[in-house]
């Protein structure tokens, strides 16, 4: 009898401490001390990348895929040079625009090497000031399907320079704005400014139809 109860009680208090050293080892786990110092603003200073995002992967596969047909083509040399180099011009020179709560930065990229980069604090950024220009022709009714599907989607990722009809801004406390995004696709207007407003946090407005449109950056 005095065997059976002291193999009770070391059981009993083998099981105690195999049941307090689990509870230590849990709630000194890494995983559950970060996730409990995990701030709960983290996600508020996001960075976006305004609409249509660049996807440079897909331009270098554009530009290999291009200059493999060149190398088995019946032109000359001096052709099939002219022509890729004209692509890798072509497919790699375009913009990128990152939005955060703290600042606009604008990357540019000719050939696919960085060429310039400009960027914007908001800091005494106050708002959000949307605009577009209204158009009307026989051109525009007869392709609008068409346009609005492929030709400007298309347009503005291979030449977000040339622009378009739809503009988002931000303006300072003096009054003055500056132009972040331009382009043709209606889609990507309402995108982008959704964005814009989510990442920076500004309050939004309409531009008036008066009012000069600004410089670009």
């Amino acid at each position: 009898m005095s065997m059976e109860t002291t193999l009770r009680h070391s059981n009993a208090a083998l099981l105690a401490t195999l049941a307090s050293g689990s509870t230590d080892q849990d709630l000194a786990h890494p995983r559950i001390r970060r996730m409990n110092a995990q701030p709960v603003d983290a996600d508020r200073d996001q960075i976006v990348t305004l609409r249509p995002r660049p996807l440079l992967w897909l331009r270098k596969l554009l530009v290999c895929g291009w200059s493999g047909y060149l190398l088995i083509s019946p032109w000359s040399s001096a052709v099939r040079l002219d022509y890729c180099l004209f692509s890798v011009l072509f497919l790699g020179t375009f913009r990128t625009i990152t939005v955060s709560n703290r600042q606009i930065i604008w990357n540019y990229r000719i050939a696919f090497v960085p060429f310039y980069s400009s960027q914007l604090g908001l800091k005494d950024q106050t708002s959000i000031v949307t605009g577009w220009e209204e158009r009307s022709g026989l051109g525009e009714a007869l392709l609008l399907g068409l346009w609005g599907a492929c030709v400007a989607p298309l347009a503005d990722w291979l030449c977000p320079w040339r622009g378009g009809p739809y503009r988002l801004w931000v303006k300072n406390t003096q009054g003055n704005r500056t132009l972040v995004w331009r382009g043709r696709v209606e889609r990507s207007f309402h995108r982008n400014h959704k964005l814009l407003t989510q990442a920076t946090g500004l309050p939004s407005q309409r531009a008036p139809a008066s009012e000069s449109q600004p410089k670009w950056l």
